[in-house]
């Protein structure tokens, strides 16, 4: 193997043609990617699921994919419910 140039322009890219690239440690691929969300809670709701342990913001998508569940078409209501407006919980 000849020595790096750094003048020589086909270098990094012959460089990167044989090079065998790993991926490393970090999270895992998926298939279906989800968006990232900000989203502004009362401190004592996120302490609440926070407090559960690891896997809280999973246990939070769960509950808000059954609020969506429970009210797919916005005009209905959860049993339960003392109100028919918007999503309720149980």
């Amino acid at each position: 193997m000849e020595p790096y140039d750094p003048n020589d322009a086909v270098a990094p890219a012959t460089y990167w043609k044989s090079a065998n690239i790993k991926r490393g440690r970090g999270r895992p691929v998926v298939a279906v990617i989800r968006p990232t969300l900000n989203m502004r809670v009362d401190a004592d709701v996120l302490d609440a699921f926070k407090a559960t342990g690891q896997g809280w913001q999973t246990r939070i998508n769960a509950v808000l994919r059954d609020a969506v569940a429970c009210d797919e078409s916005l005009n209905q209501f959860c049993p339960g419910s003392s109100s028919k407006k918007g999503l309720q919980f149980r």
